[in-house]
């Protein structure tokens, strides 16, 4: 997020910025179980929309949705 942010010139990336993941279990639409993940992240003081955004590009550079896309269900939450 903090390249993302600098980048697209969208502010800074507080230090009291978390990011929380609950790893799991979940239903493969092709049938049996598969790895799903739950990532919750807290940008406090940043603008919503400000942060949605840092938070929807962050997902997209990042290198661990591009390692697990199509195979593990990720779910972002901005919280």
């Amino acid at each position: 997020m903090g390249l993302v942010a600098g980048v697209e010139k969208l502010g800074t990336v507080p230090e009291t910025a978390t990011v929380s993941a609950k790893v799991g279990l979940g239903p493969r639409p092709d049938g049996g179980w598969g790895l799903a993940v739950k990532l919750e992240l807290a940008l406090p003081g940043v603008d919503r929309q400000v942060a949605e955004r840092m938070v929807a590009r962050g997902h997209d550079t990042c290198p661990y949705p591009h390692a697990t896309r199509g195979n593990v269900a990720v779910m972002v939450t901005l919280v």
